[in-house]
């Protein structure tokens, strides 16, 4: 989900005005069919992503994702041999 206009998002406004957000982009961070988290670059001026930027930011959030998911396993693992 990409928002040039930040602001005229319903729900976000407290968020927004607090860290003076104008334009965001917010990423699922999907494992499988697990959703483990979301990634948000935001910038305090109006910003239009473009498709090279996406592209970046949607490679991050998929290692994200993926270094997310490991932590989770190793943490599991590391807790049932407690």
């Amino acid at each position: 989900m990409v928002l040039d206009e930040v602001e005229r998002q319903p729900g976000v406004i407290p968020f927004v005005e607090r860290e003076r957000i104008v334009s965001s982009a917010g990423i699922p961070l999907i494992m499988g069919s697990e959703r483990v988290g979301i990634l948000f670059v935001n910038h305090h001026y109006q910003h239009h992503f473009v498709e090279q930027e996406q592209n970046d930011i949607q490679i991050f959030a998929t290692e994200a994702a993926t270094v997310i998911h490991k932590a989770r396993v190793l943490d599991e693992s590391e807790t049932k041999g407690k």
